[in-house]
C-alpha cells in the first residue's frame, strides 16, 4: 500500500479519496458544486507532482552499463511513479467530464439528471378510502402540491422530507397514508414514526404496522416516546409493537402510567405482564397521576382487589374499600381507620389506602413498626411514600397540628407528586403556614408546568433552597416559583403586555377552585393544529375572568373587535329592549325537598332501554360517521356477513374475527342494537362493544360513549328522599366544563372529548347558558343533623345562592358541595319567523336519579321563568345566529358543529 499525494491510499486495486466520495459509482454526488471543483483541483495538483517526479527522476538516470549495475536500482520507483502519473491523468479527465455545470446535471429538485429515474409512484385514487382522500389532500396542500401527479415524479428523498413535515403538523393523518408514499428506506420511516409519536401517541401506536418496521429496537423507541406523549393509546394498542421483551413493556408501561393512569390501568393486561411486583410498581405510578382511576381499574392489575366506583362513593366507602383490601392482604382492618384524618378527603384517602397495601407488599416491618408507634406516624410513613416528598421531622413531631392545615398539606402534597425534601424546621409552626405557602406556590407552578415539570422544577429547587427546602431559603424559593409560574401563565395564555399580576391569578384560583380546566384546555388546543384558532378566544376569555369583566365580554362583545361586537347584536338582537336583554342575562334557580314514600320509584326495563338507544342514535352513530368509521364507503355486503354471524354467535370470539373489518363491524353492532326491542339482547350487543372495544379500535371518544350506554341500562340511584336544587348559570368556568359535568359521556368533554374546539363558543356567545340539576341526599352531608338543618332551610324558603365555579349552595350561612349535576341543559336564544324571541333547551344529559320527576319539574318552571323575564316564547322551531368562536358552535338537535345561522328544532 503506497501513500498518494492526496491523501487516498491505493489498495487492492481501487482508488478511494479522503472524504469517501467514490467516483466510480452510478450516480453523481448532491454535494455544492464547490466540493467538486477542490477535488479536481487536488487530483490536478497530484497529477503534475507525478509526472515532475517521473521526468525529474528520468533526466538524473546514468547511462547504462554494460551490466546495468547503476540503473538497476532506480527502476522501480520509475514504474511506480508512470504508472501514477498515468493514473492520475485519467483521474483527471474522469473529473472533468464527470462535474458539468449544476445546470446540466440537476434538475429542479437537485435530482441528477444521468441518474437513473426512480420508477413512478403509482397511487390509485379509486381505491384510497374517505379518510386516505381527505389525508392526501391534506398531505399535498401541506407539501405545496397541487395533485397526486406532483407527488408521483418526486424522489423517495423528497417524498421522506415532506412526510417529516407533515408528521410534525398533522401526526395523527400522517398514518393512513405512509404505505401510500412508498417510502423503502427503514431509516426514514423510523423517523417519521418518532416525530409521528411525539405528537400523536394513540394514532401512531393504532397503525404503527402502517410503517412497516422490522428492526424490534426501533419499534420499542417509538413505543417509548409513544407511551410519554399518549399513555392510554400506547397502552390500547401496545401489543401491535411486538416487543418480545417483557422487561421492556414494563418499562414501556410505567411510561405510559406517568402520563394516564386511567388509561394505562384500562388496559395494563395488554401488556401481558406475568410479574406481580411489576404491576404493582406501576399501578403506585398510575397512582400518582390519577388516585380515582386506579381504584376504579384496580381488578386489571390482578393483585387481589376489588375496584370501587369513585363516582358515587363516600368517605365511608372508602374506608371500607380499604378495611376489605387490608383483609384480603392478611393485615389488621383497623389501619383503615389509622388513616388519621384524611379519610375526610376521599383523594388522599384513596391515596393512602392503596400506598398502605402496597408498601405492606414491599416492607411488612416498615409498615408495623409506623402503625405501631402512632395513627399519626403511618399516615405520614405513607404519605412520604406516596407522593416522593421526604418530610424531615415531620413523623416525630409531637405537635397537635389542626386538622385543616393536616388535611391542607396532605391533599397538597398528593397534588404535587414532586420529590422534595422538606427541613423540619417548617413543621414547627402548628398551623403549617409557611410550609403550606411553599405547597401552594409549588402546585401551581408544576400544574402550568405541564409534562415539563419533571425537567424544569427539581432544578429550580436545587438552585434556590440546595437539597433541601426549609426556614431559611422557603421565602426565596416561593419567590421563584411564583416568578415563574407568572411567566409560564402570560406565555400559556398569549397575554403579551397585559399588566396580569399575581395577585389576580390567585383571586381567579380562590374563586374557581383550581385552573385545571384552563391548563388542560390550552395544553389540548396547542397540541392539535386543528384547534389552535380557540387559543386567542380562551386568552380573551382568561384576561376578562381575570380583570372581572367577563360579563362584558359575554354579553357585550370584545372592546375594540367591531366585527366580534356586531355578532353580539346580532346573538341578541331578536330581545325588545334592555329590560328583556337584562332578564336573559339573569340566573333564576329553584330548590325544593323530594319524597317519594315508602316505595323507591324504578325505571322500568323498558324506560331503561328507550334511554339507552336515545344515547345511541343522537351521540354514538352521529360520533362513529363523524370519525368515518361509519361512512358510505362502509362494505355493505361485509355488514350482513357480520350480522348474520353475530345472530349465531353472539360472542366477543365472533367480534374478534372480525376486527379487520372495523367500519362494517362497528356498523352492524350499531345497527342491530338500534332495531332490536329486546332489552337482553341489546344488553348483550353493548356488553360485547365494550368487552371488545380495543380490538375494535374504537377511538377515546367512542369507548366513552359505550360505557355510557351500559351506564344507562342500570338502575337509578335507589333512595326516597333527597334535596333537589336547578339552576341556570352562564359562569365561564362551568361553560368550560359543559362536557364534563354530568358522568355522562360527551364530544365537549374538555379533558377526552372530540369536538372541543366548540367549547368557547358556549362560552363567548351571547346567546348561549347552561340549566343545571343536582340532588343530595344524606350520604352527601357530614352528620344526620346538618342534613336535616338543611332540609329546613329549603323547606323554609330560606334565602339561597349558586356558587357557580365551585358547584355549592349557600342557604341559612351554610355552604353545601353540590357535587356533580344529574341533569344538563344547553339553552339557546334565538328568533322565530318574525324575528321575535324565542329560546330552546338542546337534548338533556343525566344520570338516572330516584329524584328524576322532581328535576323535570323544576327544570321547567326555571325555564319558564327565564323565558318570560327574556320577553321570549318557547317554540319547537328557531333560528340561532351565527357563532362569535372560530371552531364553531355544538348542536346536538341540529346534528353537529355550526358556524353560521342554522335551525334548533326539538320535539
Amino acid at each position: 500500500m503506497l501513500p498518494l499525494a492526496s491523501g487516498g491510499v491505493v489498495a487492492g486495486g481501487n482508488i478511494q479519496v479522503a472524504g469517501s466520495i467514490d467516483f466510480f459509482s452510478s450516480s453523481p454526488p448532491l454535494e455544492a458544486p464547490t466540493t467538486g471543483t477542490k477535488t479536481i483541483a487536488l487530483s490536478a495538483a497530484f497529477a503534475a507532482v507525478n509526472l515532475l517526479s517521473s521526468a525529474a527522476l528520468a533526466a538524473d538516470l546514468h547511462p547504462v552499463s554494460a551490466a546495468g549495475s547503476e540503473a538497476a536500482p532506480l527502476l522501480g520507483p520509475v514504474l511506480v511513479y508512470g504508472a501514477s502519473a498515468v493514473v492520475s491523468l485519467s483521474l483527471l479527465f474522469l473529473l472533468a467530464s464527470r462535474l458539468r455545470p449544476l445546470s446540466q446535471r440537476y434538475d429542479l429538485f437537485g435530482r441528477g439528471k444521468n441518474e437513473a429515474p426512480e420508477k413512478p409512484l403509482k397511487i390509485d385514487e379509486a381505491s384510497m378510502s374517505l379518510d386516505q382522500s381527505k389525508a392526501m389532500a391534506d398531505f399535498l396542500n401541506n407539501a405545496g402540491l397541487k395533485d397526486i401527479g406532483a407527488l408521483s415524479v418526486m424522489t423517495e428523498r423528497e417524498r421522506i422530507q415532506c412526510a417529516k413535515n407533515y408528521a410534525a403538523k398533522n401526526s395523527n393523518q400522517i398514518f393512513l397514508i405512509i404505505g401510500l408514499l412508498a417510502i423503502r428506506d427503514e431509516r426514514a420511516r423510523i423517523e417519521i414514526a418518532k416525530i409521528a409519536a411525539a405528537h400523536d401517541g394513540e394514532g401512531t401506536s393504532e397503525h404503527i404496522q402502517n410503517y412497516v418496521i422490522r428492526d424490534e429496537q426501533a419499534r420499542i423507541e417509538i413505543a417509548k416516546i409513544a407511551a410519554a406523549h399518549g399513555g392510554w393509546g400506547t397502552s390500547l394498542y401496545i401489543q401491535k409493537y411486538a416487543i418480545q421483551n417483557e422487561q421492556v413493556r414494563i418499562e414501556i408501561a410505567k411510561i405510559a402510567a406517568a402520563h394516564d393512569g386511567e388509561g394505562t390501568s384500562k388496559h395494563i393486561q395488554n401488556y401481558a405482564i406475568r410479574e406481580e411486583q411489576a404491576r404493582i410498581e406501576i399501578a403506585k405510578i398510575g397512582l400518582m397521576e390519577d388516585p380515582f382511576s386506579i381504584i376504579q381499574h384496580i381488578q386489571n392489575y390482578q393483585i387481589g382487589f376489588d375496584p370501587l366506583d369513585i363516582a358515587t362513593c363516600t368517605a365511608e366507602e372508602v374506608v371500607a374499600w380499604v378495611r376489605k383490601a387490608l383483609a384480603g392482604k392478611g393485615l389488621n382492618p383497623a389501619l383503615a381507620e389509622a388513616l388519621y384524618a384524611d379519610m375526610k378527603r376521599r383523594d388522599v384517602g384513596i391515596l393512602l389506602g392503596l400506598e398502605l397495601v402496597f408498601q405492606w407488599t414491599v416492607d411488612q416491618e416498615e409498615v408495623t413498626k409506623a402503625a405501631s408507634h402512632s395513627p399519626a406516624t403511618l399516615s405520614r410513613t405513607l404519605l412520604e411514600k406516596a407522593t416522593g416528598m421526604a418530610m424531615g421531622g415531620f413523623k416525630e413531631s409531637a405537635l397537635a397540628y389542626s386538622e385543616k392545615a393536616l388535611g391542607d398539606l396532605y391533599e397538597m402534597a398528593a397534588s404535587l407528586r414532586q420529590p422534595v425534601t422538606i427541613g423540619a424546621g417548617l413543621f414547627q409552626d402548628k398551623k403549617l403556614k409557611r410550609l403550606l405557602e411553599f405547597m401552594h406556590v409549588a402546585v401551581r407552578l408544576v400544574g402550568v408546568l405541564g409534562l415539563d415539570a419533571g425537567a424544569v422544577f427539581p432544578p429550580l429547587l436545587a438552585r434556590e433552597a440546595g437539597t433541601t427546602v426549609d426556614v431559611d431559603n422557603v421565602e426565596a424559593v416561593i419567590r421563584a416559583c411564583t416568578q415563574l409560574f407568572l411567566e409560564r401563565f402570560k406565555t400559556m395564555f398569549k397575554i403579551g403586555n397585559q399588566p396580569i399580576t399575581i395577585e389576580q391569578i390567585e383571586r381567579l384560583e380562590e374563586a374557581w377552585g383550581n385552573l385545571e380546566v384552563l391548563y388542560t384546555l390550552v395544553g389540548r388546543f396547542n397540541g392539535n393544529s386543528r384547534w389552535k384558532n380557540e387559543i386567542p378566544v380562551l386568552r380573551r376569555v382568561v384576561e376578562h375572568v381575570l380583570n372581572g369583566t367577563f360579563d362584558r365580554l359575554k354579553y357585550e362583545g370584545y372592546e375594540g373587535d367591531v366585527e366580534d361586537c356586531e355578532k353580539v347584536k346580532a346573538q341578541l338582537a331578536m330581545l325588545s329592549g334592555e329590560k328583556t336583554q337584562a332578564g336573559w342575562r339573569g340566573n333564576y334557580h329553584r330548590a325544593s325537598l323530594y319524597r317519594s314514600g315508602d316505595q323507591s320509584p324504578s325505571l322500568t326495563p323498558e324506560a331503561r332501554l328507550e334511554r339507552s338507544k336515545d344515547f345511541l342514535k343522537s351521540q354514538v352513530i352521529p360520533h362513529a360517521q363523524e370519525e368515518g368509521r361509519n361512512s358510505i364507503d362502509i362494505d355493505r355486503e361485509k355488514v350482513r356477513e357480520i350480522r348474520s354471524a353475530l345472530l349465531r354467535e353472539p360472542k366477543q370470539v365472533t367480534i374478534l374475527f372480525y376486527k379487520r373489518d372495523r367500519g362494517a363491524l362497528l356498523t352492524a353492532l350499531l345497527e342491530w342494537a338500534m332495531e332490536t326491542s329486546d332489552l337482553n339482547t341489546y344488553t348483550v350487543i353493548v356488553n360485547l362493544m365494550r368487552s371488545s372495544s380495543g380490538a375494535m379500535g374504537l377511538s377515546t371518544q367512542l369507548m366513552d360513549d359505550v360505557k355510557t350506554l351500559a351506564d344507562k341500562l342500570k338502575p337509578e340511584v335507589q333512595g326516597n328522599e333527597a334535596i333537589v336544587f336547578t339552576t341556570t348559570t352562564d359562569d365561564p368556568k362551568l361553560l368550560l366544563m359543559t362536557g364534563d359535568l354530568v358522568n355522562v359521556s360527551s364530544c365537549q368533554n374538555y379533558r377526552t372529548g372530540s369536538h372541543i374546539e366548540t367549547l368557547l363558543g358556549y362560552v363567548v356567545d351571547a346567546n348561549v347558558k347552561l340549566m343545571l340539576s343536582y340532588a343530595l341526599t344524606r350520604g352527601d352531608f357530614e352528620s344526620q343533623v346538618a342534613y336535616e338543618e338543611v332540609k329546613r332551610l329549603v323547606e323554609s324558603g330560606a334565602a339561597m345562592e349558586f356558587v357557580a365555579a365551585k358547584q355549592r349552595l349557600r342557604i341559612g350561612g351554610r355552604e353545601i358541595d353540590l357535587k356533580r349535576p344529574f341533569r344538563r341543559h344547553v339553552i339557546k336564544l334565538g328568533s322565530v319567523q318574525d324575528g321575535s324571541a324565542s329560546m330552546r333547551m338542546e337534548k338533556s344529559y343525566e344520570q338516572s336519579h330516584f329524584a328524576e320527576k322532581e328535576m323535570k319539574g323544576q327544570i321547567d318552571a326555571v325555564l319558564s321563568e327565564l323565558a318570560v323575564q327574556s320577553g321570549a316564547t318557547l317554540e319547537k322551531e328557531i333560528q340561532i345566529p351565527p357563532t362569535r368562536n372560530p371552531g364553531g358552535v355544538y348542536s346536538d338537535a341540529a346534528g353537529g358543529v355550526h358556524h353560521g345561522i342554522y335551525t334548533l328544532t326539538i320535539s
